[in-house]
C-alpha cells in the first residue's frame, strides 16, 4: 500500500502541473500586441489602465492614449485649449467610482 501511495503521488503531481500549465497558457490566448504601427502615440508607456467601460488607457511620454479594441484616440496638450492635458507626459493612471484621473510629469 505504501508503494501504491508513492506511485500515485508521482503520477498525480505531473498531471496536476500539466493541468495548471494549460490553464495559465489559456490566459494568454487573448493578448494583443499593440505598438506605434497600430496608432499608439509613443512606445514609452508609463502606466496602463482598463476602465469600467472597457477602454484601455495608456500613459505615455506623448500624451494619453485610449484604445477601444479597434483604434487609438490620443489626448495631448493643446496650449489654445484649456480643457486639454496640461502636459503630454502621463505617468500614472487611476480610476475611482466617479471619474478617471491621470498624473503628469512635474517640471
Amino acid at each position: 500500500e505504501q508503494n501504491m501511495n508513492i506511485f500515485s503521488s508521482h503520477c498525480f503531481l505531473p498531471l496536476l502541473l500539466l493541468f495548471f500549465c494549460e490553464i495559465c497558457y489559456a490566459q494568454f490566448d487573448d493578448l494583443q500586441e499593440l505598438n506605434t504601427k497600430d496608432g499608439l502615440s509613443q512606445g514609452m508607456i508609463f502606466d496602463i489602465l482598463k476602465d469600467h467601460d472597457g477602454f484601455m488607457w495608456f500613459g505615455t511620454r506623448n500624451g494619453l492614449n485610449r484604445y477601444d479594441g479597434y483604434e487609438f484616440r490620443i489626448f495631448t496638450n493643446d496650449p489654445f485649449d484649456t480643457a486639454s492635458l496640461s502636459n503630454d507626459e502621463v505617468l500614472d493612471l487611476e480610476e475611482d467610482s466617479k471619474s478617471f484621473s491621470h498624473n503628469y510629469a512635474k517640471f
